[in-house]
């Protein structure tokens, strides 16, 4: 969960999910079932999704799951990366 003062909101302007970079350089798979070698796998419409459920608000939990990303890519094991501002 990512939480700022009441005062201020938070707007994404970037987020990623899917896989980007190997196992060998981030977040290596804890399942050998699930390819981390993978580098192009890409939900495109990920900071839509974050920003529909995190825009304007001051606090935000995202689930980096299928379930609310969708499936980008079968079997590879997958990141999320968002930045934001606190404004």
């Amino acid at each position: 969960m990512t939480e700022v003062s009441k005062s201020f909101h938070l707007y994404s302007f970037s987020a990623h999910f899917g896989r980007q970079v190997a196992g060998e350089v981030a977040c290596p798979s804890p399942d050998a079932r699930l390819n981390d070698d993978v580098t192009d796998c890409e939900q495109p419409l990920a900071l839509r999704r974050v920003t529909s459920h995190c825009a304007g608000r001051n606090s935000c939990t995202l689930q980096p799951t299928t379930e609310f990303f969708d499936e980008p890519c079968e079997g590879v094991y997958k990141m999320l990366d968002v930045k934001y501002l606190c404004s």
